[in-house]
């Protein structure tokens, strides 16, 4: 209010050009100066205008020496000067990062450290990222995007209970926000809460009911749960309102293959790479119903266009040697080169997966090597404790030993 005081008499005080420049400066700064509080951050490019009332006082007051040789050397020191402190100021907005975090080194509103979290978040600096974020928080406890953001990253992070809560504020906040019940849903999913998370999908789709994402996730609540008919119901639905929702495409072909609907899975498949054609996982489940369809070139041909996409894609590593090392057609197998797609297999693996060995010791069988192939079989019936694989695995070491390879 003094301050206010002040500047009022100044300008009624000052002559009319000091009046005018003043007036202009504070009519001009008025929009911007967040008196009504719009977490807007105060940048210097809403000085450009209001200054050029300053710039209007500094030439009046030039005019007015009466030692004008003095002009060009003040002139000279006040350029001097400022394209100094130009080039500092440039180092600053050298990037979004300089910028806010020399932002943030002096009191800012919480878009300034919200917009630094951004940038910590982008570079992998997740503590410095959830500090700044809480930072933002702090000073507007209602910052949904902040919220939000802080939310993702605990998920990310795996620190679910955190996650948990911090949605439950922004909901708080904001009650009607699909993308908060959507996001609060996933968090539950993780945490194997699935009553709670189905409940969230469900309240994410009554706000918006062609939110395509919250219909994928119910669709994989209800397919945990095995209720199929309702998880393809939201599948489809999700399609409907997003016709590229991929992720959708291959949870119902998924489905499908299940269920021997190998058609019906086609259709599906084909449909979505359409819109993806060089999609991994839409290819591997491709491959699947060829395979399923005894369409075995056109199987072979899905394998080796995934593998030129991605060498090391592991299920078509796996899935390629398999077919190589157990195909009942003597034309197709060539155990030379299953052994070296499981092989790969198993080395991206380290080893460790049970189905991979197994198909890595029917390759050797393939090949005529028996004693490696009764060593990986050991190992993979040593790695699972699924009684039906046990079961498999231990029928195929009974042909091993018998010197006989195995065949689908």
């Amino acid at each position: 209010v003094i301050l206010g005081a002040g500047i009022i008499f100044a300008i009624i005080k000052s002559p009319n050009i000091y009046r005018w420049g003043l007036l202009w400066f504070l009519i001009a700064l008025l929009p911007v100066v967040n008196i009504i509080p719009i977490y807007n951050p105060f940048g210097e490019r809403y000085l450009y205008l209001p200054f050029i009332g300053i710039a209007g006082i500094t030439a009046y007051t030039l005019y007015l020496l009466k030692d004008k040789k003095w002009i060009w050397s003040i002139l000279a020191v006040l350029v001097l000067g400022l394209s100094i402190r130009t080039a500092i100021r440039n180092r600053d907005w050298h990037n979004d990062y300089t910028l806010f975090s020399q932002a943030a080194k002096y009191p800012s509103g919480p878009r300034v450290y919200f917009n630094l979290a951004n940038e910590y978040r982008k570079r992998g600096q997740v503590e410095l990222a959830i500090q700044s974020y809480q930072q933002a928080i702090q000073r507007a406890p209602q910052f949904i995007q902040a919220l939000h953001n802080l939310a993702t990253l605990y998920t990310e992070q795996g620190n679910f209970p955190a996650a948990v809560s911090v949605f439950q504020q922004a909901i708080r906040v904001n009650p009607n926000s699909a993308l908060l019940h959507n996001g609060l849903g996933m968090t539950y999913a993780q945490l194997n809460q699935l009553a709670l998370a189905q409940n969230e999908f469900q309240h994410a789709i009554a706000l918006q009911p062609d939110y395509s994402e919250a219909h994928h996730n119910l669709g994989i609540i209800y397919l945990k749960t095995n209720q199929i008919e309702s998880a393809i119901s939201e599948f489809k639905l999700a399609i409907q309102f997003q016709p590229d929702f991929l992720l959708s495409y291959d949870m119902l072909a998924s489905i499908y293959i299940s269920q021997n609907k190998l058609n019906d899975a086609l259709t599906v498949l084909q449909t979505a790479l359409q819109k993806s054609p060089e999609r991994i996982e839409l290819l591997q489940n491709l491959a699947k119903v060829y395979q399923q369809l005894n369409r075995v070139q056109e199987t072979i041909t899905i394998f080796q266009q995934i593998l030129k996409t991605n060498p090391n894609y592991i299920p078509a590593l796996n899935d390629l040697a398999w077919l190589y090392a157990t195909s009942s057609d003597a034309s197709i197998r060539n155990g030379y080169k299953a052994v070296a797609l499981a092989l790969q297999a198993a080395k991206l693996t380290k080893f460790s997966d049970a189905n991979i060995l197994d198909t890595l010791a029917a390759a050797y069988a393939e090949t005529g090597e028996f004693t490696r192939a009764i060593e990986y079989i050991q190992q993979a019936i040593n790695l699972t404790s699924d009684n039906n694989l046990r079961t498999q695995f231990h029928a195929r070491l009974k042909r091993y030993h018998k010197k006989s390879p195995y065949r689908e």
